[in-house]
């Protein structure tokens, strides 16, 4: 007979599952048994869940870098060719800017207005989608009596793609002196093998050369206004070749890394059929599967090494047999986790996939704690299966209860709005996917490779499980004395786990430094943006980016691969350096402040920035942003000089103490017509000696204020509102970080809900938030001694770390309820809470840290997130372990003194058992009646073998 069979199992079902969490006990270890019972459909089951996952993972997932973003932007840009920006303001500019902003949902317009062209960039209010701002901006556009000779298009704003439209470009560079229309003509020659190709929709030459009319003679004009350099290491040195784009657009549903393959083999048979004239080239020059092969490919290692550093730590502490169990289902979880996010429309990319690294310790967790609940229940003596339902009794409730208050605290995240709560949402999406998927299968999987590979074995221990077993002692009875003994420890343990929070808080928190985006620690790519001085012509400009690029080589040396100048015009340029891999040379950062910075500083023909290109947003070489309006531009010019001189070299102090320098400032749009709803503007902006961008522009947006307040800028003939402050992406990120504390209170008080349903109690839910206060020494801590900041990265570790303490507590928590439900009084209770609860404790904490650690020492992306969890987790469980009893005795005290009314107290027993103690503090012991009823199932299997013994027996 099953154990799922029988008037016991139904006398569980009936009477015991009375309050809802006794019935989510009584159903959870009745599937469990019942896969438990069917080797056989487990693992079929298995199977085509890890198959699939597999299958997804490598033939069905299309691998992006960065989720895409949509941003609700429209683009009207174009030509006109007067050579006036004046005039091109007054004609075209500003009427298309003012007949747009009047249209419904629209939040903002801006226009630029240069010689002979302009741009109109269109932010619409969240709820309109970018393509419909596309089609209100081209039906206002063809509504209007524009000139004849004005040349207008409109386009959206896409992140993810490169000159705003294409996915990938390829550069053909010739012979140094090659005309633009020499090098379009090679260009094109490629463009059949191009497209070709079946993952290709578009291959095009970007066009360097613009044409239209002059409106002022009637004459055709053509003018050459963008150039492209390609920076090669030759034989004979470093070669600047001028090169020309082509534009690569990949077929719907082609991701990053197709459409690299696919133009690599057009490349392939453009060179086998010598289309290309003498001394010209065609190679890759940007695109994103370059990083997204590195990004995973990291990912994927840090995975594999995790794992293997979770079954090192298993078998350490709990067995080996466990080790073998908790690395099987890692690798299911993964697989299973991954298949789920190609059934819901998820692709793989580096946010993706770091959600699923963030929840592995996560989900190990719950292999770690089921696995060590049937390896402790073995010890009793019990058939197998009863063995396995006194386990998932014991631990499978408040294991869910973990996982689903983790689960709020990241689904607290998808309130998050702007363009960061856009671009992080499939984070939080990943994480609940991955722990749904790991609660799950925890209780279908690790039960039936226990009864296999766990429990057969007679005294499989982990290696250090003596040790840790003499810890575990010690550590126990620390709340097991009374009296004064008694009365020092608890002094000593709440004084310390105080003193400790205090410090964190009040001393490691505002030395650590605020950045929501800060630099990476290191990058295999360099960036270079160039600005000429108004007045600079083509010519001019190409000749100064081939001096600045040779500068730059000669500086890196043997550190430099390859360059690509691109987006190169008479105004400015940018370039991106491939740099050998990390760890072979100096950092990044080290390589611009020591190597290239000094060439910026010297350089007088135009400005020059250097920087580090991160995985998160880019740097912005001029980060503060200050916008001066008015219709005068004497007068706005003469402001922000003015401005601008008292803001450079100064020293401004941060709100912990600490200063930064304003290094250097610049001014904009005085050579051409800038506009902000209509307004005039010029801007100001600066850099610093510091890169907490986040807390020095808002320190210097402080200083400003205060040195021009309204009547001063009267004073400058300026309206009393002409200062303004759009630090553009970095505000749009403040504006949703802002949203956070908002996010944390709902998860907050979820959690809370949840804890006072399981624990039937109004103030165990509180003891149990004493997980979070414990971790903060360690992440701040943290912080400083690996030398990150806070950031929004942190403050994602820190909502993973809440979910993985937290739990922590409520396990503990819950096993003490369970020991006073059995009659122990409240000091017996918690000691046998943390003897029984302190090897799993320990081995989910070092197996958590164990997984995070290789990610957090080499990859710089992640490293302050992985760090906080790191850290933060071993203060946490210290604290959790030593001073948290102590919290747990002073609330019991209290609830024993102090009743809750509503607390449940059974009306009846389960019928037919009589458990030798059924009442503690005046409650029902579901505890001794669960070990009735586990005892009954036993003895009737036991029964049921014999009858099947005797009837094989009669047989023979």
């Amino acid at each position: 007979m099953s154990a799922l069979d029988g008037p016991t199992c139904a006398c569980l079902q009936v009477d015991l599952a009375t309050t809802p969490v006794q019935k989510a006990s009584t159903m959870l270890r009745s599937i469990v048994t019942a896969f438990v019972t069917r080797p056989v459909m487990t693992l079929v089951l298995w199977l085509a869940a890890f198959t699939f996952g597999v299958l997804a993972y490598t033939t069905l997932l299309p691998r992006d870098g960065f989720p895409s973003v949509e941003i609700p932007i429209a683009v009207v840009s174009g030509a006109y060719l007067v050579d006036d920006a004046e005039l091109v303001d007054a004609d075209v500019a500003s009427p298309i800017a003012d007949a747009v902003a009047a249209e419904d949902g629209v939040e903002s317009v801006q226009s630029f207005s240069l010689s002979s062209g302009f741009s109109v960039i269109v932010e619409f209010q969240d709820d309109v989608e970018p393509a419909d701002g596309v089609v209100i901006s081209q039906e206002v556009v063809d509504g209007l009596d524009l000139p004849e000779e004005a040349i207008v298009s409109v386009s959206p704003i896409n992140a993810a793609q490169f000159l705003n439209e294409y996915d990938l470009l390829v550069g053909v560079y010739g012979p140094v002196g090659a005309s633009s229309e020499e090098l379009e003509a090679a260009a094109s020659a490629i463009l059949p093998a191009l497209n070709d190709q079946s993952d290709v929709e578009l291959a095009e030459v970007v066009e360097q050369v613009s044409v239209g009319v002059n409106p002022a003679t009637g004459e055709e004009v053509s003018e050459v206004t963008d150039f492209n350099l390609f920076t090669t290491d030759t034989t004979d040195g470093i070669e600047f070749r001028p090169s020309i784009a082509v534009g690569v657009v990949a077929t719907e549903g082609a991701d990053s890394l197709d459409i690299r393959d696919a133009t690599d083999a057009g490349l392939a048979d453009a060179a086998r059929d010598d289309v290309l004239p003498a001394d010209y080239e065609a190679v890759v020059a940007i695109d994103f599967a370059t990083q997204i092969r590195q990004q995973i490919g990291s990912l994927q290692a840090n995975v594999l090494t995790g794992v293997i550093a979770v079954a090192i730590v298993a078998l350490l502490l709990i067995s080996w047999r466990a080790s073998i169990v908790a690395a099987v289902f890692i690798f299911t979880v993964l697989a299973t986790t991954v298949g789920v996010l190609y059934l819901i429309g998820i692709s793989l990319n580096t946010i993706s996939l770091f959600g699923v690294i963030l929840a592995l310790g996560l989900f190990v967790d719950d292999a770690i704690v089921i696995t060590e609940a049937i390896a402790a229940a073995k010890q009793e003596g019990l058939d197998r299966v009863t063995i396995i339902r006194r386990a998932i009794a014991r631990v499978g409730t408040a294991s869910i209860s973990g996982t689903v208050t983790t689960v709020m605290v990241f689904a607290a995240f998808l309130s998050i709005g702007g363009i960061l709560g856009d671009f992080i949402r499939i984070l939080p999406i990943s994480v609940i996917v991955a722990l749904t998927v790991s609660v799950v299968l925890s209780f279908i999987f690790i039960p039936v490779a226990a009864y296999f590979v766990v429990l057969p074995a007679e005294n499989d221990r982990g290696i250090l499980s003596g040790v840790l077993d003499r810890i575990a002692d010690a550590v126990a009875d620390l709340p097991a004395r009374s009296g004064a003994g008694g009365w020092l420890r608890a002094g000593l343990a709440v004084g310390l786990s105080v003193v400790m929070f205090i410090v964190g808080v009040g001393v490691f928190a505002p030395r650590a430094g605020f950045n929501i985006f800060p630099a990476q620690k290191d990058s295999n790519f360099l960036a270079l943006e160039i600005a000429y001085a108004p007045g600079t012509s083509i010519d001019e400009a190409r000749d100064i980016a081939i001096e600045v690029n040779e500068l730059a080589a000669d500086a890196l040396g043997d550190d430099l691969l390859e360059g690509y100048t691109y987006e190169a015009d008479a105004r400015g340029a940018l370039a991106q350096y491939i740099l050998t891999d990390m760890g072979m040379r100096e950092t990044a950062p080290d390589l611009v402040e020591e190597k290239l910075d000094p060439i910026a500083e010297s350089y007088t023909r135009a400005r020059v920035t250097f920087s580090q290109v991160s995985a998160g947003p880019p740097e912005l070489a001029f980060p503060f942003l200050a916008q001066v309006y008015g219709e005068d531009i004497e007068s706005l010019s003469a402001a922000a000089e003015l401005m601008a001189s008292e803001l450079e070299g100064s020293t401004i102090e941060r709100p912990n103490g600490t200063s930064f320098q304003v290094l250097e400032t610049e001014i904009d749009y005085t050579d051409i017509v800038a506009r902000t709803d209509g307004r005039r503007l010029v801007e100001v902006r600066a850099r610093f000696d510091a890169d907490d961008v986040t807390t020095t522009t808002a320190q210097t947006e402080e200083f400003l204020v205060d040195a021009f307040p309204a009547d001063r800028l009267v004073e400058l003939g300026l309206p009393e509102d002409a200062l303004a402050f759009d630090l553009g992406l970095e505000s749009d990120n403040q504006e949703s970080f802002a949203s956070l504390p908002f996010a944390f209170m709902i998860a907050l008080i979820s959690m809370a809900l949840l804890l006072v349903v399981q624990f039937r109690s109004t103030v165990l839910w509180a003891l149990v938030f004493l997980a979070m206060p414990f971790a903060l020494f360690g992440v701040f801590g943290g912080l400083l001694i690996t030398g990150n900041v806070i950031s929004f990265f942190v403050m994602l570790g820190l909502f993973g770390l809440i979910g993985i303490a937290v739990n922590n507590t409520i396990l503990l928590t819950d096993f003490a309820n369970q020991e006073r439900h059995a009659g122990h009084p409240p000091r017996a209770a918690i000691r046998n809470a943390v003897r029984r609860r302190f090897r799993p404790l320990v081995a989910t904490s070092l197996t958590t840290v164990a997984g995070l650690l290789p990610l957090a020492l080499s990859d710089p992306f992640w490293e302050g997130l992985a760090f906080t969890i790191i850290f933060g987790l071993l203060s946490s469980t210290f604290l959790v372990l030593i001073a948290f009893p102590f919290y747990y005795l002073a609330v019991e005290t209290l609830r024993t003194k102090i009743r809750t009314p509503w607390r449940y107290t059974p009306k009846t027993l389960p019928e037919g058992v009589e458990p030798a103690a059924t009442v503690a503090d005046g409650e029902w012991n579901p505890l001794a009646a669960q070990d009735a009823i586990d005892a009954a199932e036993a003895a009737e299997n036991g029964a049921s073998e014999a009858d099947d013994a005797g009837k094989e027996l009669v047989g023979d």
